[in-house]
């Protein structure tokens, strides 16, 4: 027999979690394969969550020991962005709160709501939208900091903030590079009026 915390618990999550990876994520940042990755992920973990926590007595001790468990394994299919492991996260967490809390459904409401809109305004464009992050590789090694900064300044026409190497293929002589940067704004050109 399916419980009522079981039914309001899904429902909560398939909405709180397409706001989040659906709304927020896809709409901003425009990757349907982790849309369905982040969402599909999160409806499996609710499932896997509601069962320890109905079957046992493990509760809130499996949801710790499922988060702590999934936050060393590396999916090294490809390199996720920061932004995108934030989102991972928050999908875990949602499905982690939604499968465990029972019968309280003003804090389930709360914990969602905080999730969401705290992603919200965070990955909003207006929030640091003048500092960006980027890997660059450069086919040159370079000696000291001073030449890695003009070198990026003039690829990416940008202010350097802040860029630690990440890399170095003495074999192939190239530098990849973790670098933030501010763009400049590119100064209008003045026209000058022929005289008649």
């Amino acid at each position: 027999m399916i419980h009522l915390h079981i039914l309001i618990g899904i429902s909560v999550d398939i909405v709180a979690t397409l706001l989040f990876t659906g709304v927020l994520f896809y709409r901003r940042h425009k990757r349907r394969d982790l849309f369905v990755v982040f969402t599909f992920f999160n409806l499996a973990m609710f499932v896997i969550v509601t069962l320890i926590s109905s079957a046992t007595q493990l509760g809130i001790g499996a949801g710790f020991g499922l988060f702590a468990l999934l936050g060393i394994i590396r999916l090294r299919n490809e390199e996720f962005s920061n932004y995108e492991i934030a989102y991972f996260f928050g999908c875990l967490t949602l499905a982690i709160i939604n499968g465990l809390i029972k019968n309280n459904y003003g804090l389930l409401a709360f914990m969602n709501a905080a999730i969401v809109v705290g992603m919200a305004i965070l990955d909003h464009p207006l929030i640091l939208r003048d500092s960006q992050n980027s890997v660059v590789t450069l086919d040159t090694i370079y000696d000291n900091d001073a030449e890695i900064t003009r070198a990026l300044e003039s690829l990416l026409k940008a202010k350097i903030l802040k860029f630690s190497v990440t890399k170095v293929d003495t074999v192939h002589d190239i530098t990849t590079i973790s670098v933030n940067y501010r763009k400049v704004p590119a100064q209008p050109t003045k026209t000058k009026l022929s005289e008649r």
